[in-house]
Parts: structure tokens; C-alpha cells; sequence
């Protein structure tokens, strides 16, 4: 399987990765440092999708990380992981992490398809 295209790995998004760990009175959830993410590919979901429980899920966008072209700072696309419930910063507006979802080439990781609320 070939590398998703530069030519559509044209957005960037800021990750943060939650600690698990909790601050102030309101439980907010504390976060690590943040990682720019150059030459991702961003889209608003055409529909709404059904979780594997059957619930519905109402994704505000998707973002594809490519494993050999996406760039994030300070670390190798090859090895970076995305968890369930850390955040992700595009154009201003947060959103949550729903579903992380790593695809594998044979004998490597291809890319990474995340879906945010």
C-alpha cells in the first residue's frame, strides 16, 4: 500500500495527549505538552456513523495521519500513537479524540484515521 499523497496532506493540527489525570474543581483533564502535526488531511464527515454498540456517533470531523509523509514535531510519524479522549486543536476549535483507529501495511503502520466530536 502506497503513502497517502502529499498533494492531500495539505492541513495541520495541534495533539495534545491527556495524562489521566484531573486539575482544578470542574476535573478538567490535564494535558501534555503540545505536538504540531503538519501535512495531515482534515474533512467533515458527510453523515453520521453508528458506534459498534449500535449508538449513534456524531463526529464533527476525521483526520488521516499518514505513517510516512504526516510530520510531527519532534517525533517520527512511523512511531507516533493517537489514544481515545486526547485532544486535537484545528483552525481554533478543540475536539476530542472519539475513535483511533491505526492501520498496518504488512510489516509496518500505514496510517492513522481519527474520529473527533
Amino acid at each position: 500500500m502506497k503513502a497517502i499523497s502529499t498533494r492531500v496532506l495539505k492541513n495541520t493540527i495541534t495533539y495534545y495527549h491527556a495524562t489521566g489525570e484531573t486539575s482544578g474543581l470542574d476535573d478538567a483533564p490535564v494535558y501534555e505538552a503540545a505536538v504540531i502535526i503538519n501535512k495531515v488531511y482534515v474533512q467533515t464527515p458527510k453523515k453520521n456513523s453508528l458506534t459498534s454498540l449500535g449508538e449513534q456517533a456524531n463526529d464533527n470531523l476525521q483526520v488521516w495521519f499518514d505513517c510516512m509523509n504526516s510530520r510531527p514535531d519532534g517525533y517520527s510519524a512511523k512511531t507516533f500513537n493517537f489514544y481515545k479522549d486526547d485532544k486535537i486543536v484545528y483552525i481554533g476549535n478543540s475536539y476530542l479524540i472519539r475513535e483511533a483507529q491505526c492501520f498496518p501495511n504488512p510489516d509496518i503502520r500505514h496510517h492513522w484515521e481519527l474520529r473527533l466530536t
